[in-house]
């Protein structure tokens, strides 16, 4: 009682000294001065970091399983390592939590059946927080069998192979098949037999093939054949074709390139663009594009005033490339003075900065925004702006809704004046439209489409259930996603579709490589719908949340490149009052991230 009283007398004389009393932990300091205090440190509120050493792709017998853990507050109080079956979320632990550092376990395998295997440690800190380290995928390999090495989703050329052969007899044969993935008949790659080592590495000549393939290693041991089989592998020897749209000469300050390319196997990956003195062959990188419509932005300031060339050299998946016309002659000259105005977006509604790009060499007086109906040539000023970065903040609803066309005006310091490029945008005020596509990450690997995932359509204001499915209340219902590849939409490979089977939800451009060629894959999921309150208005959010993965023969091995989806919602979908959701596509804001 005398203690506490105490220690109430210190904290009651630290709050009349202005001194700040946090919440309490049972650490303590004690002050070595004329008048002896303790004094609590404060609190552990952040979990421990863990994560788990990888013990290799295969593992066989006893074998030992590492993790690191730290905790910079409280301590870490103990780690503990769990396996289970790869997919199953069925974890077991492989001993008892280890309560010192270095942290692992002894891991007898030959106690579970071979096979695939997830790995994940827990570190609890000592104030009760935990966190769980990354899962790692192995598999066991404890009686005959053979093992496959992946060669990849797409391949080329001269491909190499490597396959292993586990607990067989000495000398005991196993070679590499193939056949086309449409096909039955298998046959042994040229070299790719071997019964004088348990590794064989060979190689296969893909030169002129172009299909889908599937590769198996194969051995028998007794009266047991083993296989492995890589399916529907994708090989490509066909370049992307590629065309360069040439720039407007002369360029000045950013301007955008920009080409065609298409790739009717693996898609294109990618298309860099680059320029040289005219004249020469000394080709210097300038910006690089990964997505239709395969443009990127270009800084022609790094440049001396001069002509050059310009050339396109697109790539595809599987590492085909294909080289445009090169297009000669274009004069970059940045003494000149340059302005444009930055596109807004497809679609404006409320209030809206517009910003504009302005530079010239004599210096800029101001900058005017105008806007004019699409197909007119009658322009109203919008605003105007002497200091940079120029901008205007435009009320849209003080016009009809439309298409406009937006251009900047400027007024150079020696009364020079310049008139921007037009950029297009239509204004749409109506009371219900999308307004934002986005998906969460609710599985292990960002990029690929596995469950938990979601994908979050909002809409401008709140909308009535039963137009999106008839009857529906807003409560969980079950549905059913679908992912097509993006050949089966009119689009490309890598623009793949997502939708909702029997509902009034459009259609999501993904535009990346969610599933395979001509795939079109169903997975059950569930809707709901919430509300979200966004500067005084209510808005509806629904989400589709994936129930399922897709099998991996649907699905490409790598995960999808970072992109900005398009959503085109239904005309079907109505607010509370009865007025009908625009149709207008919807681009994924924010900066440019993995989906899924």
């Amino acid at each position: 009682m005398r203690r506490t009283v105490c220690l109430l007398a210190i904290a009651l004389a630290a709050m009349a000294l202005g001194i700040s009393v946090t919440q309490l932990s049972s650490a303590t300091f004690i002050a070595k001065s004329a008048n002896t205090a303790t004094i609590k440190a404060t609190a552990d509120w952040a979990p421990p970091v863990v994560s788990l050493v990888d013990p290799g792709s295969i593992v066989q017998g006893a074998v030992t399983i590492s993790a690191a853990a730290s905790d910079d507050r409280s301590g870490v109080a103990n780690v503990l390592i769990e396996y289970a079956v790869a997919d199953s979320n069925n974890w077991v632990s492989m001993c008892a939590a280890d309560t010192t550092a270095p942290y692992s376990c002894p891991w007898n395998t030959g106690a579970v059946g071979d096979g695939f295997y997830d790995l994940r440690a827990t570190a609890t800190d000592v104030a009760g927080y935990t966190a769980i380290s990354d899962i790692i995928t192995t598999r066991v390999v404890n009686t005959a069998n053979v093992i496959l090495t992946s060669p990849g989703s797409n391949l080329r050329g001269i491909v190499p192979l490597q396959a292993k052969i586990y607990n067989a007899p000495a000398s005991t044969p196993f070679s590499i098949e193939v056949k086309r993935s449409a096909s039955s008949t298998w046959s042994t790659i040229t070299g790719c037999t071997t019964s004088t080592s348990t590794t064989l590495n060979c190689s296969w000549n893909t030169l002129g093939l172009t299909d889908f393939y599937d590769l198996r290693v194969i051995a028998t041991v007794g009266t047991t054949t083993y296989t492995d089989v890589a399916a529907d592998i994708q090989v490509d020897n066909t370049p992307p074709t590629v065309a360069i749209a040439s720039p407007a000469s002369p360029l000045s300050g950013v301007v955008t390139l920009a080409s065609t390319s298409a790739d009717a196997d693996a898609g294109v990956a990618k298309v860099q663009y680059a320029y040289a003195p005219n004249g020469t062959s000394s080709w210097t990188a300038a910006c690089l594009a990964t997505n239709v419509p395969y443009s990127c932005s270009f800084n022609t300031v790094a440049l001396s005033d001069g002509t050059y060339s310009f050339r396109a050299i697109s790539t595809d998946a599987a590492g085909n490339d294909s080289v445009a016309s090169i297009v000669n002659n274009i004069v970059v000259n940045n003494t000149v003075a340059s302005v444009s105005v930055v596109n807004p977006g497809s679609l404006v509604s409320g209030i809206v900065t517009v910003n504009v790009n302005a530079n010239s060499s004599n210096g800029v007086s101001s900058v005017r925004l105008q806007r004019a109906v699409t197909g007119t040539s009658t322009y109203t000023d919008i605003c105007s702006d002497s200091t940079s970065p120029y901008a205007c903040t435009w009320d849209t609803k003080t016009v009809i809704d439309g298409n406009y066309d937006l251009r900047a005006v400027m007024t150079q310091v020696n009364g020079a004046v310049l008139t921007s490029a037009v950029v297009t945008t239509e204004v749409n005020n109506s009371p219900l439209r999308g307004v934002d596509v986005q998906t969460v990450n609710g599985g292990a690997t960002s990029g690929k489409l596995q469950s938990a995932d979601k994908i979050n359509l909002t809409f401008g204001r709140q909308i009535d259930p039963a137009t999106i499915s008839a009857g529906w209340n807003g409560t969980a219902k079950t549905v059913t996603a679908r992912i097509k590849d993006g050949l089966l939409v009119g689009g490309s490979s890598k623009a793949d579709q997502f939708s909702v089977d029997s509902v009034n939800l459009g259609s999501v451009s993904l535009n990346g490589d969610f599933v395979k060629k001509s795939k079109n894959v169903a997975l059950a999921s569930t809707m709901t719908i919430t509300t979200q309150l966004v500067n005084g208005v209510n808005r509806s959010v629904i989400t589709i949340t994936l129930n399922a993965t897709p099998v991996s023969s649907d699905v490409p091995v790598a995960a999808a490149a970072a992109a900005a989806m398009s959503w085109s919602p239904s005309s079907s979908v109505k607010d509370l009052n009865g007025a009908t959701c625009s149709t207008a596509i919807v681009t994924e804001s924010g900066s440019l991230d993995k989906d899924f």
